[in-house]
């Protein structure tokens, strides 16, 4: 700066830029609802087993023998496999399904024969289970290569 005699002064000026305040506050995003869990459309149903894969093929019971199933609301699917009784979770949503592990108690029925073979085939089967299909009182359980592995009829 040049003053009136002449003379130069140097000064040093500092000059701090803040940003300008904000005008509002931020309003944080509304929560998201969660969807709620798709009801279980097999809760509460009882159904007796027409046919089964026993690893070759799509086969009848064992004539003489039956088996059944049942969906419980509380996730539990229980029946009778011909012999023993069996017991486990299970989990349906939409056309999805998946059952097991299952556990049975532990009877020894010789007869008829091939029972417990039966028996076996089918709680190994079942526990296959990727999807099922109802159509009126039938119900068609799949793999998840979409082969048929048990076939109920309602009780």
């Amino acid at each position: 700066m040049r003053l009136r005699d002449g003379s130069t002064v140097f000064r040093q000026v500092t000059i701090n830029v803040a940003a300008p305040a904000a005008t509002a506050t931020p309003v944080p995003p509304a929560p998201t609802a969660t969807p709620a869990p798709a009801p279980d459309p097999l809760a509460g149903t009882r159904w007796n087993v027409v046919n089964y894969n026993n690893g070759q093929g799509i086969v009848t019971l064992i004539p003489g023998t039956s088996a059944d199933l049942a969906f419980g609301a509380d996730g539990q699917a229980t029946g009778n496999a011909g012999c023993n009784s069996f017991f486990g979770p299970y989990r349906a949503s939409g056309n999805s399904l998946s059952v097991g592990p299952l556990g049975s108690s532990s009877r020894l029925c010789p007869d008829p024969e091939g029972l417990m073979e039966q028996e076996a085939q089918f709680l190994r089967t079942l526990q296959s289970a990727a999807s099922f299909r109802i159509d009126g009182n039938t119900m068609e359980i799949q793999n998840a290569a979409g082969q048929i592995v048990v076939v109920v009829s309602r009780s």
